[in-house]
């Protein structure tokens, strides 16, 4: 089933949209008709809505700084996503940052941190 905010595809027993989050009513709709359901989406609407907001990608930024845990996780759950490259990309920076904050962390505990 097709949302009809943002046209992503969703469960046909989905009640709310994953992408935006709209509500999504069913309708019955005959195998024919179904191809003319789908919305036509192009490409100049995915530049205009970013897949990862800036406010995520700051956000988990800092996190990552102060918890390298959150860096890791958000990471790897976004390199995860084959099909978004803007996700892989932001994907890599929250790794990144997490694993280098590991490693200054490790370096402060085992007594690095003498300044």
């Amino acid at each position: 089933m097709f949302c009809s905010k943002c046209g992503s595809e969703n469960p046909d027993e989905a009640k709310f949209c994953g992408n935006c989050g709209a509500t999504i009513v069913a309708a019955t709709v005959s195998p024919q008709g179904a191809a003319s359901m789908a919305p036509a989406v192009s490409d100049v609407d995915h530049a205009q809505k970013p897949s990862v907001s800036t406010a995520l990608k700051v956000g988990v930024s800092i996190g990552a700084i102060i918890i390298p845990f959150i860096g890791l996780i958000m990471g790897g759950i976004y390199l995860q996503d084959k099909t978004n490259e803007a996700k892989r990309s932001v994907g890599k920076l929250w790794l990144t940052i997490g694993i280098v904050m590991f490693i200054i962390n490790g370096i402060l505990m085992m007594g690095g941190g003498d300044f």
